[in-house]
């Protein structure tokens, strides 16, 4: 199977890239032309990919005709998402409709798992305890609004 690993070279993807490689599997990844590429491994293809650009997107897309897509680049930080709410609304929602565009413009049939955030489900009253995936959400700050409008 070919993954394409959006983020790959961000902490939980790389991770995820490493055991993916361990089981066999052939894995590309989309890194920002201006990323920290030191977690990355020497294994897979890395493709530069801005995801807020719908052209570099489908670009990518079809140069990579992936089986699976898993999507983990975001902007996750939610000290920073404070700070600029529109550059990770940008980041996180723009990006990932160009994403789902790009799949939707390639015809491709690829499976797409989209990483979410327990930051969604904001303020959880003691009788939602343990959440549930259908807790309502209540997001707290821009990073868990950008969240919450993906999984939407």
């Amino acid at each position: 199977m070919r993954y394409c690993v959006t983020g790959a070279g961000g902490f939980v993807a790389s991770h995820l890239v490493r055991y993916l490689l361990t089981q066999g599997e052939e894995v590309i990844g989309t890194v920002r032309w201006n990323e920290d590429l030191s977690r990355l491994d020497s294994h897979i293809k890395a493709v530069p990919v801005d995801l807020t650009d719908l052209s570099s997107c489908i670009r990518c897309m079809k140069e990579v005709k992936p089986d699976f897509v898993i999507h983990l680049a975001a902007q996750s930080y939610v000290s920073d998402s404070v700070i600029n709410p529109l550059a990770t609304l940008k980041a996180n929602v723009e990006g990932s409709v160009n994403l789902f565009e790009a799949l939707r413009i390639t015809e491709s049939d690829s499976v797409i798992y989209v990483a979410s955030s327990s930051e969604v489900y904001g303020d959880v009253l003691l009788s939602e305890i343990p959440i549930k995936e259908t807790n309502p959400f209540r997001p707290a700050n821009p990073y868990a609004a950008s969240k919450a409008a993906v999984d939407a």
